[in-house]
């Protein structure tokens, strides 16, 4: 009998158990009931194994059928000549990465990767943007949307998170100039600042990568030459 496997095997012999003896032919490898428990059998162990393949999903590290998606995550680059247990071991390594949310320390992190690394500090009061959360109305009365006054109709209140705010936003900056385009290097170093970002910042916070602050004036030269050529 040719079993795909040790679980086809045992659900077979299982089936056969089942109807007792007197339920086996004679010559039951070369019957069309041995077959037909084949065929069953064989479908009941594809259910069975995307069960456990389904639950492996979850790990990184024995993942299948979500590695690509855990590469997309952790920013990772699949080398085409890559195994899977070699993108399993980079996608459970970046899985498993310490939080750190102090600036010193990822200031000191990006500073190995390259000095020209700068977190910008803004002054709050003129950088900060904030959506207000999402809005309720609190027909019933009921904390904790109080009106101002009993006659009052209920007030429009709004969740205490925002939807959105700057707040969690880190500006970090590669200085290379105004209009500077980084090269090979630089990419790869911009690439691993971002995994580095992604895996060291609290999950609420965001990070913006930009390559030059500021802006210069006066790159065009149509504000320098008419265009009569005078």
């Amino acid at each position: 009998m040719d079993f795909g496997g040790v679980l086809e095997e045992r659900i077979y012999r299982a089936h056969r158990a089942a109807v007792g003896k007197g339920g086996v032919a004679a010559d039951e490898e070369h019957s069309i009931e041995a077959l037909w428990r084949l065929v069953r059998c064989r479908r009941f162990a594809a259910v069975a194994a995307m069960g456990e393949r389904s639950a492996l999903q979850a790990l990184p590290d024995q993942a299948t059928d979500a590695l690509p998606y855990y590469e997309r995550l952790f920013q990772l680059t699949t080398d085409p000549s890559a195994s899977d247990e070699d993108r399993q071991a980079a996608a459970a390594e970046r899985y498993t990465v310490d939080v750190r949310a102090a600036i010193r320390e990822v200031a000191d992190q990006l500073d190995a990767l390259d000095s020209r690394f700068e977190i910008i500090n803004t002054d709050p009061d003129r950088s900060t943007t904030t959506v207000q959360g999402r809005a309720f109305d609190d027909y019933d009365r009921a904390e904790p949307f109080v009106p101002d006054a009993e006659d009052a109709p209920p007030n429009r209140r709004s969740t205490e998170f925002p939807n959105y705010s700057s707040e969690f936003v880190a500006d970090v900056v590669l200085e290379l100039g105004d209009g500077v385009q980084p090269n090979a290097a630089e990419r790869q170093v911009l690439v691993d600042a971002a995994r580095l970002l992604r895996d060291v910042l609290p999950a609420h916070n965001d990070f913006r990568l930009s390559t030059h602050r500021g802006f210069v004036l006066d790159v065009s030269r149509l504000d320098l030459t008419s265009f009569g050529g005078a």
